[in-house]
């Protein structure tokens, strides 16, 4: 039985999403299809926002798995540096500078 994805305050319009920047997650169900394996992948987020997250709080615009299991995990966030907005993106818990993300 195929799942479904579960929408929350999300507007599509075909070519992507519209957010309303507060409480708008998407949920897509756990599948073998989502997993590239050894595959190579990509993906990519266009994002236009007035001011860089409260200090210490983490904007997640993309996360995939768990990083304390075997499959790994992949993410893609907005951070505060210093009261700019920041992008990072982790893979297997490896920041995209080749450091170990946080807990």
């Amino acid at each position: 039985k195929r799942q479904r994805r579960t929408s929350y305050h999300v507007v599509g319009d075909g070519s992507g999403y519209t957010f309303d920047g507060v409480d708008s997650p998407v949920v897509v169900p756990d599948s073998p299809g989502l997993s590239p394996g050894s595959a190579d992948f990509s993906y990519g987020v266009t994002l236009k926002v007035p001011s860089a997250p409260p200090s210490g709080e983490t904007y997640t615009l993309l996360s995939k798995g768990i990083s304390t299991t075997n499959a790994g995990d992949h993410k893609l966030a907005i951070i505060n540096s210093k009261g700019e907005a920041e992008a990072r993106c982790a893979f297997d818990s490896i920041l995209c500078t080749g450091k170990k993300a946080r807990a």
